[in-house]
């Protein structure tokens, strides 16, 4: 933000003050410059109070004063409150002032607009009062009051003193009231360096903070749940739906969600029981019979999200998926589940966070409560878990992609929950290797012969090229070769092994004007089709750590023949640069038989790192994007 507009808002301050104090309504504090720096919106005072009244009843009373900057902090200031068949919306208003602090506008729960909370869902039983709002000038504030009664304490509000990235905070206050026989939990996180108070009664805990700063966004740093102070709560027992829950220990919720969510809804009809035993009668392993299973699921249902049951959080029945051909995570889940019990396997509906990385992925194995966003499915053997990504029609066997990999899920089997590990990646199974045969004929033309294999999650940045049409698939190539090169693109034609997880590409490159011309003969750069081309942004003063949620290894062989009446002058030397981060080797080799191979290999490693890091690593990928335009010159004898 510019000198003149924080100026400015310390005299509207000054010369307004008295004006919204006599209205007892509004009390603008003064704000500091720093609160300022970097902001698009303020929150000057935030009060929440939930009070738990019984195991079946709690009210949740929030006002919220807002200082909106621009309008990237209008549309991050959320005006709307949810609720559901076991939850009403008592009150809810919000005024809206000028910075000479008189009220231009009041909005009542008559103004706000009833709408179904709808993110894609084929149907949902929760929905939210939201209202519009276009403002004709900078800054303003808004003051959000709302009034929540719930049936439910299955999910207690958790705490936000900060709810995104360019948002300040002069004074965040929560407090939550419970009867001490079932006393509130709370796990606090990220609370170093932040001036945060936690207070706490045998019936109250008081959570508030104080002058916490607005940050800019930074390039691969860690998401915003792993930097700023918040806190979540739960209680050991609960209330979903009417039905009563037990989080003392995972062992215990695990129990419950096995025998009030998963009990009921797993059973089929004797004619699909049969049908799954005739399916794999003649397979020997629990492996084969698995994937015969999870192939006939894939070729029979679709994927519709479909939140209804308790709270969103109980599958609808085998029978239904079975008859309907479609279903959520959750169905799905325990649909394919069904089907594997009716021929004897055993499979552990599983609980997690779905998303592209990150520990805050991660179910909190240190404090028990119902978490996560999707299920998948996990079946033993021995040590070993396979686990099913039951919503994708096209994914393989024992495959379950970057969204999934390497964290911290919740297994439910019959005799309670076990917080395990899902599958990992390593940085060598995300392998991608590249051979080309280049060709190079007497007038400088050139014909390559590509073949690109794909493993690990470089698999799944490739197998949905198998689902283009040719025209789709030639198009998705000519876009990653539009460099200038005039490529004549052709023989295309791609493998999808599903039992290896491995995806296959070839085809053809030919180009006339690929080499380039100078007066000495010809300019050729032997890395035709990999070149590194993201570098990260600078970043003076950087503050938080580097993440790298995606770690992959590349590898690269051009075979280069070259004219009987064609020389290569000098070749360029081999390079070697290794880091904490990554590593990276190309050279070119002259075999005895005048042909040249080129060779480039780069690790790079999933991890945090320091945030001094960052500029290294910047600077690595860098010489990478430089190291590979290197070219050689070629001479005509």
């Amino acid at each position: 933000m510019n000198s003149r507009i924080i100026s400015y808002i310390f005299l509207v301050f000054a010369l307004a003050s008295t004006n919204i104090f006599a209205q007892k309504i509004l009390e603008i504090p003064k704000v500091s410059p720093e609160l300022l720096q970097d902001a698009d919106r303020v929150l000057l005072e935030e009060f929440i109070e939930t009070e738990i009244i019984s195991i079946d009843k709690m009210t949740i009373k929030s006002k919220k004063v807002w200082m909106v900057l621009n309008a990237n902090g209008d549309r991050q200031t959320s005006l709307q409150e949810y609720y559901d068949g076991n939850s009403n919306v008592k009150k809810i208003e919000v005024q809206f002032y000028d910075m000479d602090g008189r009220r231009y506008k009041r909005l009542k729960k008559k103004d706000f607009h009833d709408v179904a909370h709808s993110d894609g869902s084929l149907y949902r039983e929760d929905r939210k009062l939201i209202v519009g709002y276009t403002p004709t000038f900078y800054p303003y504030i808004a003051v959000f009051e709302s009034e929540v009664e719930s049936g439910d304490t299955a999910f207690i509000r958790s705490w936000f003193p900060l709810e995104s990235n360019a948002q300040s905070t002069l004074h965040s206050t929560y407090i939550i009231k419970f009867d001490p026989a079932n006393k509130v939990r709370y796990k606090a996180v990220n609370m170093d360096g932040f001036d945060v108070t936690i207070d706490e009664t045998p019936n109250e805990i008081r959570f508030s903070a104080k002058n916490v700063m607005a940050k800019t966004y930074e390039e691969m740093g860690p998401e915003f749940s792993q930097i700023y102070p918040m806190a979540f709560l739960a209680m050991d027992r609960f209330m979903l739906k009417g039905k009563q829950g037990n989080a003392s220990s995972w062992n215990e919720f695990g129990k419950w969600v096995n025998d009030q969510l998963l009990s009921d809804v797993g059973e089929i009809s004797e004619f699909t029981v049969n049908r799954m035993r005739n399916l794999v009668a003649n397979e020997t392993t629990n492996e084969a019979k698995a994937r015969k299973i999870y192939q006939y699921l894939q070729e029979k249902v679709r994927y519709i999200n479909v939140y209804i049951g308790i709270g969103g959080w109980k599958p609808m029945t085998a029978k239904e998926v079975d008859r309907l051909s479609y279903g959520d995570c959750k169905a799905l889940t325990n649909y394919t589940k069904a089907l594997l019990d009716a021929v004897g396997i055993p499979s552990y509906y599983t609980l997690l966070y779905s998303g592209n990385g990150g520990t805050s992925q991660n179910i909190m194995r240190d404090f028990v409560s119902i978490q996560g966003n999707h299920a998948i499915l996990g079946i033993p053997d021995g040590d070993q878990i396979t686990w099913l990504e039951c919503t994708s029609q096209d994914v393989p066997f024992g495959y379950i992609g970057l969204a999934n990999e390497d964290r911290d899920v919740l297994l439910i089997t019959p005799e309670g929950g076990e917080i395990v590990r899902s599958k990992i990646y390593s940085d060598g199974e995300n392998l991608q290797q590249t051979s080309i045969n280049l060709v190079v004929d007497d007038s400088g033309k050139i014909d390559a012969q590509v073949k690109r294999i794909s493993e690990g999650l470089q698999y799944g940045s490739k197998y949905k090229l198998d689902n283009l049409n040719s025209v789709q698939r030639e198009r998705y190539y000519r876009e990653r070769l539009n460099n200038g090169n005039n490529f004549d693109l052709s023989d295309i034609r791609v493998e999808n092994n599903r039992d290896d997880i491995s995806f296959t590409e070839e085809f053809t490159l030919k180009s006339t004007s690929y080499l380039k011309t100078v007066s000495e003969g010809y300019i050729l750069n032997p890395n035709i089709f990999n070149h590194m081309v993201s570098v990260p942004p600078p970043i003076e003063n950087r503050s938080r750590p580097l993440q790298i949620n995606y770690g992959y290894t590349d590898m690269d062989s051009v075979g280069i023949l070259l004219p009987k009446d064609f020389q290569v002058n000098t070749l360029f030397e081999k390079v070697v640069l290794k880091e904490e981060f990554g590593s990276y080797e190309a050279g070119i080799n002259k075999l005895s038989n005048g042909e040249l191979v080129y060779y480039r290999n780069l690790i790079v490693r999933k991890g945090r790192y320091a945030a001094s890091e960052y500029e290294k690593y910047r600077n690595f990928i860098r010489t990478v994007a430089r190291m590979d335009k290197r070219t050689i010159l070629l001479k005509r004898l």
